[in-house]
C-alpha cells in the first residue's frame, strides 16, 4: 500500500513536470485511489503558486494550471479558498495555458466550491472579479444544473434578476450581460427573450463580441435540443477528461494576432460609453426582430 501511495506521488510529480502530458488510465486510477496524500502535496504548492504570484514574484503558469486541473479532478473542497484569491487576477488568464485553462475553468470551480450555489453569486456580481472568473462562476452553475443538483428554473431566474439590474441601471457590468446572454442562448433563451432583446436593442452588447441572431439560432433550436446539447457534454470530468488531447490543444509555434473577443475591458467599456447617448438603429438588429416576430406569429 505504502509502494503504491509513493507510486502514485511519483506519477503526479511527472504530471506537473509535463513528463506525463496526459495519465494513462492505470495512471489515473492509481491517483484517484491516493487522492487525500496527493492532494496533501498540492494543497501547499497551490498555496505557494499564488502566493507568488500575488505578490508579483516567481511562479509558474503551468505548474498552477496542473495543480488546478489535478485539483478539480480530485473535487477538493479545501482549494476553493485559494481558488478565489485568482479572482481578480486577470492576468492568470492571460498565460500562454490560458485556452486550455478556460476550456475547463467552471468545471474546477464546480468541483471545488461549497454545495449551496448561492455561494457564487457573490464573485458573479462582484466589481472585484475580472470577466474570466464571472464567466468560470455562471458555468460551474450550469454543469451543477447538468448534475441534477440546481433546477433550470432556478438558475433562469437568477439570469433574469442580473438582467433586470442591469437594464434598470442598478448596476452596470458589460462583461457580465456577454456571459449571462452566452449562458442563456445554452439554456435556451426563451424565457429571457424580451430581456435579452432590449440588451441588444440598448447597445449594452457590442455586436463584435456577440450577434442576436446568435439568441434567435438557439431560440429556434428549442428548449429539448439546447439542453440535450448541454448535457451531451461531460459533467462532472475525470481526471482523465481534465487531461484529453481536446481540452489541451498543443501550442501553436507562432502567435496568434488577438481576436475581438480577447479586447480587454477598457476598450470594451469605452465603446459601450461612446454610444450611451445614442439611439441604437442597427440594421442587422432590427432585421432580427422582424424574423422574431413573424416566427412569434407562426
Amino acid at each position: 500500500m505504502q509502494n503504491d501511495s509513493l507510486k502514485a506521488l511519483e506519477t503526479l510529480e511527472k504530471i506537473l513536470t509535463h513528463e506525463i502530458k496526459a495519465p494513462s488510465d492505470l495512471e489515473a486510477s492509481l491517483l484517484i485511489e491516493h487522492k487525500e496524500a496527493c492532494c496533501r502535496k498540492l494543497l501547499p504548492m497551490l498555496a505557494y503558486e499564488i502566493t507568488e504570484m500575488q505578490e508579483d514574484r516567481s511562479w509558474e503558469p503551468y505548474k498552477l494550471f496542473q495543480i488546478l486541473k489535478l485539483l478539480g479532478a480530485f473535487r477538493e473542497p479545501r482549494a476553493f479558498d485559494w481558488i478565489v484569491q485568482l479572482k481578480s487576477h486577470k492576468e492568470v488568464f492571460d498565460e500562454g495555458e490560458h485556452d486550455a485553462i478556460s476550456m475547463v475553468w467552471g468545471d474546477i470551480i464546480e468541483a471545488t466550491a461549497p454545495e449551496d450555489w448561492n455561494h457564487l453569486k457573490g464573485y458573479i456580481e462582484s466589481i472585484d472579479s475580472c470577466s474570466d472568473f464571472k464567466e468560470g462562476c455562471v458555468n460551474a452553475l450550469i454543469s451543477r444544473m447538468c448534475q441534477g443538483k440546481l433546477s433550470r428554473s432556478d438558475l433562469v431566474d437568477y439570469f433574469d434578476e442580473l438582467y433586470s439590474h442591469n437594464l434598470s441601471g442598478e448596476t452596470y457590468d458589460p462583461e457580465l450581460l456577454v456571459i449571462l446572454a452566452d449562458a442563456s442562448t445554452a439554456l435556451w433563451p426563451g424565457e429571457s427573450l424580451e430581456e435579452i432583446r432590449e440588451v441588444f436593442g440598448l447597445g449594452l452588447i457590442p455586436h463584435r463580441m456577440m450577434s442576436f441572431s446568435e439568441v434567435l439560432d438557439a431560440y429556434n433550436l428549442g428548449q429539448k435540443t439546447c439542453m440535450e446539447n448541454l448535457e451531451a457534454c461531460p459533467h462532472p470530468l475525470t481526471l482523465e477528461e481534465y487531461f484529453s488531447e481536446d481540452l489541451n490543444p498543443e501550442e501553436e509555434e507562432e502567435e496568434l494576432e488577438p481576436s475581438n473577443e480577447d479586447l480587454d475591458e477598457i476598450e470594451i467599456e469605452q465603446e459601450i460609453l461612446e454610444s450611451d447617448d445614442e439611439e441604437i438603429q442597427d440594421p442587422l438588429y432590427c432585421e432580427e426582430i422582424e424574423t422574431l416576430a413573424e416566427s412569434d406569429q407562426a
